[in-house]
């Protein structure tokens, strides 16, 4: 019904009515998870179509992907889909954290900035102590990084597709948490 969760007035006005035409909390947090992972995936596939024709057609390739066509590059992309639904179910649950728009937009901003520091994502971890680097290897953006790593060279562990999976169940299961807290008490 919504789109996502950047289309949704946060007053709840809309979640209220479809629950009181029957529609439980589950079934709200899920269409809107469902609606919002295929706006993301659009977006991520158009980039990586975008990426792919360049590397086939511009004959530019990236160093590490030397003589890659274009249906590899696409498939590396395809292949992220599980990052991708970990990572929209993740931002849902910040925007259903949050009392308006503009948090929602900072909460994933901020908390994505810094998980992704710690994990290595724009600073090399080895240089953080080994407690912050087993820390960042176990936060949401370190397991997406074991995964799409894994993705690159075709050896995903099944460590790294539990993580993706473990950590998706836990946002969902959180926010269907919180929309169910939010329709008892209003």
């Amino acid at each position: 019904i919504n789109g996502c969760p950047i289309f949704v007035r946060k007053d709840m006005s809309l979640a209220r009515l479809m629950s009181a035409g029957g529609v439980g909390s589950l079934y709200q947090v899920l269409v809107e998870f469902v609606t919002y992972l295929i706006m993301v995936m659009v977006c991520m596939l158009s980039v990586f179509l975008v990426l792919a024709g360049v590397c086939q057609f511009a004959e530019f390739s990236v160093p590490e992907w030397k003589n890659v066509d274009f249906a590899t590059v696409f498939g590396f992309g395809v292949s992220l889909v599980p990052v991708m639904i970990m990572l929209t179910a993740m931002a849902q649950l910040g925007h259903e954290l949050s009392g308006n728009i503009v948090s929602g937009m900072l909460i994933q901003f901020l908390v994505t900035l810094s998980m992704g520091y710690v994990c290595g994502c724009f600073y090399p971890a080895s240089f953080f102590p080994e407690g912050i680097q087993v820390a960042g290897r176990l936060l949401p953006p370190g397991v997406a990084m074991k995964y799409a790593s894994g993705c690159m060279i075709e050896e995903v562990s099944a460590l790294a597709v539990l993580g993706v999976l473990f950590y998706t169940v836990l946002f969902v299961a959180l926010t269907w948490r919180l929309r169910q807290r939010k329709l008892e008490h209003r």
